[in-house]
């Protein structure tokens, strides 16, 4: 079943935890929780007819994790799913470097910091 958190936070509800955006939960997921069903009702969370290709390109756009990305697309044939999927994916991929990128530079930095301290004494 693929859900479309619209917060800005994460929810646990269960074993489950939502994160914003796209998320991809078993069968076992409870819709009719009264908490559940508000969100749904609210607009919060929406369900996605896997069937409706306009829905899954949806939750396509609102992936911003591999595993939701590989779980909505998961089975698909329909080309232009195909495609929003791989315009997700390198959006994906580029968000994911950029973030690699500023944690190497942050323990550069470390690193730099804490050779300056060793060199450092007073006299």
């Amino acid at each position: 079943m693929i859900l479309i958190f619209n917060e800005a936070r994460a929810v646990f509800y269960g074993k489950y935890r939502l994160i914003p955006g796209t998320n991809v939960v078993d069968d076992k997921f409870d819709l009719t929780h009264p908490t559940i069903k508000e969100m749904l009702e609210d607009g919060r969370l929406e369900q996605v007819d896997e069937s409706n290709a306009a829905d899954v390109k949806k939750a396509i756009a609102h992936a911003y994790t591999k595993n939701a990305l590989d779980g909505v697309t998961s089975g698909s044939k329909d080309k232009g799913v195909t495609e929003a999927a791989k315009k997700q994916a390198s959006k994906i991929k580029k968000i994911d470097k950029e973030w690699s990128d500023a944690v190497k530079k942050q323990e550069k930095q470390k690193t730099g910091d804490e050779k300056d301290e060793e060199g450092d004494t007073e006299e």
